[in-house]
């Protein structure tokens, strides 16, 4: 593993791991402390968010904001440093279209209130404009080509960010050995057995070694249909990304992985969509051939993570989102195509498809 990220094969994940205890400040109180640390008031609306509680705010000066309380089990040095990469992102790349860090009548970034026995950091961010990407149609080849484009952006503008909090535990890495945890292959329905513990053995013995020698940086890897933004619902510009709370230092593949096992789901071609997205993050950011050789393995751990952590929260919370039970069986039948996917031919494909990209 890579200096500083330790392997977590062995560990026993808790629902407390996953953090999704958001706070719940009655309005009024909200309110107040927008009005106290930033000076902002105007009309309040929740939004939904599995670790903050967050709230757009439309301030009677006609701008708008996110107002986010973070849960009391949220590490402080890991708001720092999600509050710190956005900075570095409006530095390295201004015109990115990401959230924008407001800062408090006092000039802090991150100010903190004690509610029902805990301490909340709180953050002001711009509101980034525009439709979820997945309410849309899905996308031409151009349009998939754009989005690739966008992350490999996005990645370009966090490749030189630091902070040690980008090395801790974040379930949702694929890159930290998570997805070989007994405990959570467990998890998996009986219907992939024919096949699945042998696709475990490849990502074990021939993938996971050559991860290390890949290109390693901060990613945003959750960069789907949800996160990403388009400036109109029926057309494809994109408008942003948004939702920085997965991030974590990791291989770079696995952001252009976690995108494209997102359109992957929908796409009537899978293949064809990988490649077009793929096409687009080359025409900026050109893939090494090591990143080519793994890319369709990552799509495929990135389904699987989804599966088990879906089941994992099916079981251990007590009033688990109704998404975690309605999506898997379109979950199941997506890793059912992928794991039917020539590795070999696919590879062969997406690399001849990237030389003239």
């Amino acid at each position: 593993m890579k200096p500083g990220v330790e392997d977590y094969s062995q560990r026993i994940l808790s629902i407390d791991d996953l953090r999704f205890v958001p706070p719940n400040l009655p309005l009024e109180k909200v309110r107040q402390l927008a009005l106290l640390h930033y000076g902002v008031e105007g009309d309040f609306s929740s939004l939904e968010g599995e670790r903050d509680q967050n709230h757009r705010i439309r301030a009677t000066d006609g701008r708008q904001y996110v107002f986010k309380i973070s849960g009391s089990s949220e590490p402080d040095d890991v708001v720092e440093m999600q509050v710190q990469a956005l900075c570095h992102i409006a530095q390295k790349d201004p015109e990115l279209p990401v959230p924008r860090m407001i800062s408090a009548v006092d000039g802090r970034m991150i100010c903190q209130t004690y509610f029902d026995g805990s301490n909340h950091a709180l953050r002001l961010l711009s509101w980034l404009p525009g439709q979820r990407y997945q309410d849309g149609p899905f996308p031409s080849p151009q349009g998939l080509r754009d989005v690739g484009r966008f992350i490999a952006r996005l990645g370009r503008a966090l490749e030189d960010f630091e902070h040690p909090a980008t090395r801790h535990f974040m379930p949702w890495s694929m890159a930290n050995g998570l997805v070989f945890s007994e405990q959570l292959k467990g998890l998996m329905p009986a219907e992939m057995n024919s096949w699945l513990p042998a696709w475990f053995e490849h990502l074990k013995s021939i993938v996971y070694p050559q991860l290390d020698n890949l290109r390693w940086q901060v990613i945003h890897q959750d960069a789907h249909g949800g996160n990403l933004l388009r400036k109109a619902e029926s057309g494809e510009a994109i408008a942003g990304v948004i939702d920085f709370g997965d991030m974590v230092y990791g291989p770079l593949v696995c952001d252009l992985a976690a995108c494209v096992s997102d359109f992957m789901l929908t796409a009537a071609d899978p293949v064809t969509a990988a490649i077009e997205i793929s096409r687009g993050f080359q025409n900026l950011v050109p893939l090494l051939d090591e990143e080519l050789d793994l890319l369709l393995d990552m799509v495929m751990v990135r389904q699987i993570m989804t599966l088990q952590l879906f089941e994992f929260r099916r079981l251990n919370m007590e009033n688990p989102p109704a998404f975690v039970t309605d999506e898997q069986p379109e979950f199941i039948a997506i890793l059912q195509k992928l794991a039917r996917i020539d590795r070999v031919g696919f590879t062969q494909q997406l690399k001849e498809a990237l030389k003239n990209a």
